[in-house]
């Protein structure tokens, strides 16, 4: 096994750690979108940096990630991606604006269903 860190929060960083990916291993089959990050603060309270971070970490990482990824899947016509977002983004929580609001996107924009909205399984 081999593990890669990187800024999720940096698409170059997303990109660059892809093609290293697919360099040492090949073509990735499963891709799991399992990382987030919350401030715990309400909307005034928050810092707007915190804010942007979230949201290129909870959403915008997932479609880099994705894109990165989806081409290899879909012309071997084989692979799968999981997305797993918190609920917070379906019921709110209080005070949570920045992880509501990107999980929200992440649930209502899932990202396998803008690429390949006719082969993708939306659970």
């Amino acid at each position: 096994a081999k593990a890669y860190t990187l800024d999720l929060s940096d698409y170059n960083q997303i990109n660059h750690t892809a093609d290293l990916v697919k360099k040492d291993v090949g073509k990735v089959d499963i891709l799991i979108n399992n990382a987030g990050i919350v401030t715990g603060k309400k909307l005034l309270q928050c810092p707007d940096e915190l804010m942007v971070k979230t949201m290129a970490v909870n959403t915008n990482a997932l479609f880099f990630t994705t894109k990165n990824f989806l081409p290899a899947m879909l012309e071997s016509n084989r692979g799968h991606i999981v997305t797993i977002a918190s609920m917070a983004g379906k019921i709110g929580v209080t005070g949570l604006v920045s992880l509501v609001s990107s999980t929200c996107d992440m649930r209502t924009r899932n990202s396998a269903h803008f690429f390949v909205r006719d082969h993708a399984k939306i659970v």
